[in-house]
């Protein structure tokens, strides 16, 4: 309450400080570098594996398995993930940031 008291008495004052919080404010975003794509690399690997005429069972037994369990040895990988679908495997694979 005291703040508003001293803000109505010293308006000119609290203008004042107003004014060049703005002006710092203005500043700092002229000199704020932005762009509009910024070049961002996600840390994520995908294998894809085609073999066309089997089904997702097979797909899964004979590639996605094999190959899900060799990348898992790799290191600073996060997180392995698949899909098996008819003629194809998919194996993602998400690493931590920074490597």
């Amino acid at each position: 309450m005291k703040m508003t008291q001293t803000a109505i008495k010293r308006g000119v004052t609290f203008f004042m400080i107003y004014l060049i919080a703005v002006g710092f404010g203005l500043f700092s975003l002229a000199r704020l570098n932005v762009d509009l794509y910024p070049k961002l690399e996600f840390p994520v690997l995908a294998v894809i594996t085609q073999y066309t005429g089997v089904g997702p069972f097979d797909i899964e037994k004979v590639i996605t398995r094999p190959v899900e369990e060799t990348v898992a040895s790799v290191e600073n990988v996060k997180k392995v993930s698949s899909t098996s679908t008819q003629g194809l495997s998919l194996v993602m694979l998400e690493f931590e940031w920074g490597t």
